[in-house]
């Protein structure tokens, strides 16, 4: 599996507003194509940056997903116009998964574990 890491900076002042957008348009947009889209995850110490992920199966379905989305017409019919003047600037780090790659699902799994030997939360709650 593909991720993208994606960090962005708002203009100040304008990351709510983006992450409006993002919720309820560009997200949506994206999941309708294919493409996995998890967070966005605001930044505790950075009241403009936020961090979100998207998966792809393989990077021939990255392509053209990212061409579908990038090239198709609700993106350049308007959404493009409406989210780069909100933006400062942005990264994106492509990674591939291992075959050990931990997932939110075992995240959260672990964490119920470990509360339940420890008897912060008692099996079945």
């Amino acid at each position: 599996m593909i991720i993208e890491v994606r960090v962005y900076r708002t203009k100040p002042g304008l990351r709510s507003r983006f992450l409006q957008f993002f919720e309820e348009k560009a997200g949506p947009l994206q999941q309708r194509i294919g493409i996995q889209v998890f967070g966005p995850f605001v930044d505790l110490d950075d009241a403009d940056s936020f961090v979100w992920l998207r998966a792809f199966p393989d990077m021939r379905e990255r392509d053209r997903m990212k061409n579908a989305l990038y090239e198709g017409p609700e993106w350049k019919g308007g959404l493009e116009a409406e989210a780069m003047p909100m933006l400062e600037d942005y990264k994106s780090i492509t990674t591939k998964t291992t075959a050990h790659t931990f997932t939110f699902r075992d995240l959260q799994s672990r964490q119920v574990e470990i509360a339940s030997r420890t008897g912060l939360i008692q099996k079945g709650n």
